[in-house]
């Protein structure tokens, strides 16, 4: 990868390619080409689509990938921008190719334009991935280049070895991607953001190579709240070049990472130009008490720099992003001391994202919102940003926190109702003598959405309701119908943990053409006490574990019908007919509580056609409002 990069370096600036920018004419998609390898599409082959687009295109194009592993080998030039490439899943949407003859010639996809979005599809070079046990040694095979400008991704997936992603020349966003290599699996000089993603080491080596090379030049690598593990043994960057910047903020190291965390390579005597620094990581990697001396460390000014809208996205006039921010902090040092001031002070009708920002503190307030949409609310951390209360005088009477309105996010804050929860000497949570209905969270409107969030309480901790909602990375606590409601939504890799005897859910889907329903993928079920994973609220009822991880909290029978006699009888009238009305089912889950050998007999069994109604792009997001919104 080396030589090539300095040659491109000498030979074009940074100001010139931004330029050249082909800015898209709305933010909406207008039209969407589909691809499909058994030939139930517009196209075959993604080269094909790509043809189809003129040159000066500049509006939001969209290809559509149906499921598959398409061997083909991209480059979208620099005449066509504004391009949507969406998969159904990463895990079964991949494009792959082994080139692996020098660096620029290896590249499965290659982007050389500005303007790109892609959601949900893995790029991959198997060169190295093959061939790395019979070969003297890997060689540079690149899974993606990125050179251009408002390169987005989301959900993705990238699979190489040595240089699996060339994150080279503009400004560049993933979130929730899944990055795997061990030689410089992400290099180049881009000015990028790396947000929650999965980084997995599979070799010896070096997790970054960034080439910046002037102490002017706005590029580097921001890593926030990401999760690195592996099996192999690295350090989190070699420098590339003699300014090069990278910056790794509130994540996780497994002990994948060597003591000393990083390397100057071919650079010494420019240790002070480099800016290599870890910010409130945790894990056993994230011990700095071995690191390199020159190491920098950040104040909370110079961390402000490195924010995603400060890093890349300085010139934002999307709508999903945030017009302002208010903050609150119980001791003073903020706009607001509540949370209930702060949202007062947002007009009603209000259209325009805003964000409050929570301090640290446990906030003892009773908050409803039913006037105000396109509202962000942040935490530093679940773990110390709470929002509580003990309301108990009724189900609806009782919620600590009510959004009634569309369009909520939340991200890093704990919703508690702490009536029948005591706290007793070991910080474990108990039930009163006779817990009641005590709602933490009670989630009334469409496109609400939370990120490592917390709900805390006994007997229905979250009200999940109506509209479609998303979940991811969740901490969700209770005993009794702990997850209720009538709500649309998708729990992906949260925490559910039972503290008493119960059920997890009760789920009041009412009818056949309801499209509500709750499905949980990649969860983990555990705790202290044990129960059902749902009993049928409504006669329709709809809970789906995918992909989850059951401990021995998870009764034999798995499911109960408690007031729903006679809708879980297989009944087959006509063959369209649905063989009964209450679809509870289980897919591929582990753990010592997944055996179904003795479930109810009524429990659904889904094939693969049925599977891909609940995938999260299916089931709640068919017109892309999660990305859309500022997180």
């Amino acid at each position: 990868m080396k030589l090539e990069l300095l040659v491109l370096v000498l030979c074009f600036s940074f100001q010139t390619l931004v330029s050249r920018a082909l800015e898209c004419s709305s933010s909406k998609v207008a039209y969407t080409i589909t691809v499909s390898q058994s030939g139930n599409a517009n196209f075959t082959t993604i080269a094909d689509a790509l043809k189809f687009i003129p040159s000066g295109n500049n509006q939001w194009v969209k290809i559509l990938l149906k499921p598959g592993t398409y061997k083909e080998k991209i480059e979208i030039q620099q005449d066509k921008g504004c391009i949507v490439l969406e998969g159904e899943d990463r895990n079964t949407t991949k494009i792959t190719y082994d080139a692996h003859s020098n660096t620029f010639e290896s590249v499965t996809f290659s982007v050389l334009m500005d303007n790109f979005v892609a959601k949900r599809v893995t790029f991959e070079n198997s060169y190295n991935i093959i061939k790395k046990d019979t070969l003297p040694g890997v060689i540079p095979a690149v899974a993606y280049k990125s050179y251009g400008d408002k390169h987005a991704f989301y959900s993705c997936g990238f699979v190489g070895f040595q240089d699996t992603i060339w994150d080279d020349i503009g400004r560049h966003y993933f979130k929730s991607c899944y990055i795997e290599g061990a030689v410089d699996f992400i290099w180049g000089n881009g000015q990028s953001v790396y947000e929650d993603c999965e980084i997995n080491v599979t070799g010896e080596g070096y997790i970054t190579a960034h080439g910046r090379e002037l102490a002017n030049d706005t590029s580097g690598y921001v890593f926030r709240g990401c999760n690195v593990s592996g099996t192999g043994k690295v350090v989190l960057g070699r420098a590339y070049r003699s300014f090069a910047r990278v910056i790794f903020i509130e994540s996780k190291f497994d002990n994948v990472i060597n003591p000393e965390g990083w390397f100057i390579w071919h650079q010494a005597g420019h240790e002070k130009d480099i800016t290599y620094a870890e910010v409130n990581c945790k894990g056993p990697g994230a011990n700095t008490s071995n690191r390199v001396p020159w190491e920098k460390k950040l104040d909370a000014s110079q961390v402000e720099q490195y924010t995603t809208q400060a890093f890349v996205d300085h010139d934002g006039s999307d709508p999903s992003k945030v017009a302002y921010t208010i903050t609150v902090s119980q001791s003073g040092d903020a706009n607001f001391t509540t949370v209930t001031d702060a949202l007062n002070y947002i007009p009603s009708g209000n259209d325009q994202w805003i964000k409050i920002l929570l301090k640290p503190g446990t906030y003892k307030e009773k908050i409803l919102i039913n006037e105000k949409e396109c509202i962000f609310l942040e935490g530093s951390d679940r773990s110390t940003t709470t929002i509580t209360f003990d309301a108990h005088n009724s189900t609806m009477g009782s919620i600590t926190f009510f959004v009634t309105v569309d369009n909520f996010l939340a991200k890093g804050i704990t919703f508690k109702n702490s009536y029948n929860r005591a706290l007793v000497a070991n910080q474990e949570p108990v039930a009163n003598p006779d817990p009641i209905p005590c709602v933490a969270f009670g989630s009334f409107g469409d496109k609400h959405a939370f990120y490592s969030c917390g709900f805390e309480g006994y007997q229905d901790t979250l009200w999940d309701q109506k509209g479609r909602h998303y979940f991811k990375s969740c901490y969700i606590e209770g005993a009794v119908d702990f997850i209720f409601g009538n709500g649309q939504s998708v729990y992906e890799q949260c925490a559910l943990n039972v503290t008493g005897g119960g059920f997890i859910t009760a789920q009041n889907r009412e009818l056949a053409n309801d499209p509500s329903g709750y499905v949980f993928r990649g969860c983990e079920v555990s705790g202290t006490g044990h129960g059902d994973l749902g009993r049928a609220y409504g006669s329709f009822s709809r809970v789906i574990f995918i992909d989850s991880k059951l401990s021995n909290v998870v009764d034999p029978g798995g499911w109960n019908i408690w007031r729903q006699h006679g809708h879980e009888i297989p009944v087959m009238l006509t063959p369209n007919d649905t063989p009964n009305d209450v679809t509870y089912a289980e897919v591929n889950c582990t753990g010592p509580g997944a055996d179904t050998s003795k479930r109810v007999p009524w429990m659904k069994k889904l094939q693969g056609s049925d599977l891909q109604h609940y995938t999260t792009q299916a089931f709640i997001d068919q017109d892309g409002w999660i990305a859309k919104q500022p997180i």
